[in-house]
């Protein structure tokens, strides 16, 4: 039997409202070295959002490296493939020093479909599967638009033009198929029956909704689809069997009510013989408060019990339903924590509405907690009335790209 683990946005470098979570990261990768071991795996497979933006830090890339360096001698297949956090380009350029390692990176989509198909063989050197690695598909990737396309028109392209690409992609895998191999396929997408999770982009809702591919795109043949882009771990469709690994981490305070996970794939004799999740420990915990004063104030002291001094790191918002402005309520909070390792990242005021007297406002947010693609949503839901669709978030996200790479450049 041969073993694959499929994980996916990992998302390096990421902030947590404008807090560093380098460490969390670290601790991760390190955990999934110990379980690359533990379980004896035989390929790691990444589907995407392997940064959290397409001009990561230093920090971030370094510590991919060392991962990387480290994992290869663990582990004969690692394979990781590009998403829409990140560049293409930029992880196409790791992947020509990775390859030196023996380690496989598609940032972009390769021009020839063939250039997709990898084999996946033990420590003995026998072929067990082949892997059909494609990574998020950019308009660039798709058909052109024709002139005046309306909505219908254009999802309808998208949705064709990635269909036809995964064809030609599962033409060349299967021609290369050899008795006793199973098929594995790769993605960074919207498939139907995929849950978006709270605590995700309202884009995301948007563009799932559009956009969502059915599973008969990856083919009668494919023994396992492992995709990236929704951070819920989950099963989309099961024949064939579509699964999302979901984030190792939570992104933000809203995926912290669930755990995270990779999946474990086992391989015997060209058949996937079963799919387990293997839970990801959390090395600080998310802690989001949410209430009027006296309950805010009662699950603090909890809590301050459970993180005394000298435990690890914990991540704490408050969001405290007033009937009346109190301008020391910060103050308050922060020494409520006093001699515990509860890190208070923001506290956020909304009104309580007592017996309906006031209106209940949203929590206040600071421009510095919002990624650009937020304030984008924002802007765009203030300026016309609605979400922007999932073409025009992609249009700004390509557009960015842009300048962090221009920046980076220079």
């Amino acid at each position: 039997m041969n073993k694959i683990i499929h994980t996916s946005d990992w998302h390096l470098g990421q902030r947590l409202e404008g807090q560093d979570r380098a460490a969390e990261q670290q601790a991760f990768l390190d955990w999934l070295l110990v379980e690359t071991e533990r379980l004896g795996a035989d390929a790691l497979v990444v589907c995407g959002d392997v940064f959290d933006v397409a001009n990561p830090p230093i920090e971030a890339v370094r510590m991919l490296y060392g991962f990387l360096a480290r994992v290869r001698q663990l582990c004969p297949n690692v394979i990781l493939t590009g998403g829409n956090h990140d560049s293409g380009a930029r992880l196409d350029a790791m992947g020509t020093l990775a390859a030196e390692l023996g380690i496989t990176i598609i940032g972009g989509m390769p021009a020839a479909a063939s250039d997709c198909i990898l084999p996946l063989r033990d420590r003995t050197g026998h072929c067990f599967a082949r892997l059909a690695a494609v990574p998020y598909l950019r308009s660039g990737d798709l058909a052109a638009a024709a002139p005046d396309e309306d909505t219908a028109a254009q999802h309808g392209r998208v949705l064709y033009s990635i269909k036809m690409l995964y064809g030609r992609v599962l033409e060349a895998a299967e021609a290369s198929l050899q008795s006793g191999e199973a098929l594995v396929v790769t993605g960074h997408l919207f498939a139907r029956g995929g849950t978006v999770g709270e605590g995700e982009r309202a884009a995301h809702v948007e563009a799932g909704n559009l956009l969502a591919v059915p599973a008969d795109i990856f083919g009668k043949r494919t023994d396992y689809v492992a995709l990236g882009h929704l951070h819920r771990a989950q099963r989309a469709a099961k024949l064939p069997p579509v699964w999302y690994s979901g984030t190792p981490l939570p992104l933000t305070f809203g995926e912290a009510d669930r755990g995270q996970s990779v999946q474990l794939i086992v391989v015997d004799g060209g058949a996937v013989v079963s799919v387990e999740a293997v839970g990801v420990p959390r090395s600080s915990e998310l802690y989001d408060i949410d209430g009027e004063r006296e309950e805010v104030f009662a699950r603090l002291a909890e809590l301050v019990a459970k993180h005394g001094a000298g435990s690890p790191r914990a991540w704490l918002r408050v969001t405290v339903k007033e009937r009346e402005p109190d301008p020391g309520i910060r103050d308050a909070v922060g020494d409520a924590l006093a001699d515990s390792s509860l890190h208070l990242i923001a506290v956020r005021r909304s009104g309580a509405g007592a017996g309906g007297a006031l209106a209940d406002r949203a929590p206040e947010q600071r421009l510095d907690e919002l990624a650009p693609e937020k304030v984008f949503e924002i802007l765009h839901q203030q300026r016309f009335d609605c979400p922007p669709e999932a073409a025009v978030v992609d249009a700004f996200a390509e557009l960015l790209q842009g300048v962090l790479t221009a920046e980076d450049a220079t």
